[in-house]
């Protein structure tokens, strides 16, 4: 998968992390995180931490104005977002434009307890699939996820963590 092919789908799974991929679909999954401030740490590929490495000022300003930071060191991106009723109005709202434009398919949900399992497919304009699965804690105040990607004749592991912080 090609660096900039790579920086969108990375973009995507940000929005997935807590709002799970909204592409396509009409509904949100039938598990959520509780409403909050969240902090969520992501694993970055090797691939992933060589362009971070070589981000100029800028490109960190805006990382840092977004609320997300990397540690080069321990190969991790970490983000802050609030979510709540109308971060996920807005982020269901992108997910349905950025669904027009990539051809993905709605995602499909599986559930086993705390465990939601997410599979997504996109077509164009470079077709991609993703699988991820999310362990929340019993209160969903805290969960791990996996995501394996796979596009353009690669795959690409991420894998992370997030908790809920305090109120927004």
């Amino acid at each position: 998968m090609t660096m900039p092919v790579f920086r969108r789908h990375y973009a995507c799974l940000l929005f997935s992390v807590l709002a799970f991929p909204v592409s396509a679909a009409p509904d949100l999954p039938p598990i959520m995180p509780a409403y909050g401030q969240w902090q969520i740490t992501t694993s970055m590929p090797p691939e992933q931490k060589a362009a971070m490495q070589g981000m100029d000022a800028n490109a960190q300003k805006a990382m840092a104005r977004q609320g997300m930071s990397v540690d080069l060191k321990a190969g991790t991106m970490t983000m802050q977002m609030c979510l709540n009723k109308q971060t996920i109005k807005d982020w269901h709202r992108q997910g349905e434009r950025a669904g027009h434009s990539s051809r993905c398919e709605a995602p499909r949900y599986a559930v086993g307890g705390n465990t939601l399992t997410m599979d997504l497919k996109c077509g164009a304009p470079r077709p991609m699939t993703m699988h991820s699965v999310y362990q929340f804690s019993p209160a969903r105040d805290s969960y791990t996820f996996e995501h394996r990607m796979q596009g353009e004749g690669q795959t690409m592991h991420m894998n992370g963590k997030a908790q809920r912080i305090g109120d927004c």
